[in-house]
């Protein structure tokens, strides 16, 4: 995922500074991305699969969507607030993640959201319960 969030990156940033493609386009195009891959890997019956479509085609799609909002916000406001855009847009980045993470759980565990699964005194039925709620979560969360 590293890799392909890399190379979405470098594809972001060569649409919107070299093609002068529009922003809303590159967002829309990564949102597509990253949204295919998630429901392809609700779908996906074998780890291969699953590898594929969640580790390349989201982290191409997030990593397209990542540095063109930054280069609009550079270009809007003036040097000296460079850094503090920069700390503003990441910190929405985190807080949306971290949000997302607890929509998770609470789609993964309805009944119990806080137990940790890896705790000892979970028992297998759980467990099982749990992962098979995995599925839905990612069609839930397109």
């Amino acid at each position: 995922m590293i890799i392909s969030i890399t190379l979405g990156y470098l594809l972001g940033t060569y649409l919107f500074n070299t093609r002068k493609m529009k922003l809303e386009v590159i967002l829309s195009l990564g949102s597509f991305i990253s949204l295919l891959g998630f429901l392809l890997s609700s779908f996906s019956t074998t780890w291969a699969w699953f590898l594929i479509f969640y580790g390349f085609f989201i982290g191409i799609g997030c990593g397209m969507m990542y540095f063109p909002p930054l280069q609009c916000s550079w270009e809007y406001f003036p040097t000296e607030k460079r850094g503090l855009i920069t700390g503003i847009v990441f910190s929405g980045m985190g807080v949306g993640q971290m949000l997302c993470s607890l929509v998770s759980f609470v789609i993964l565990n309805p009944h119990d959201p806080i137990n940790q699964i890896d705790s000892d005194d979970t028992d297998a039925s759980t467990k099982d319960q749990i992962a098979y709620q995995v599925p839905y979560m990612f069609r839930a969360l397109c």
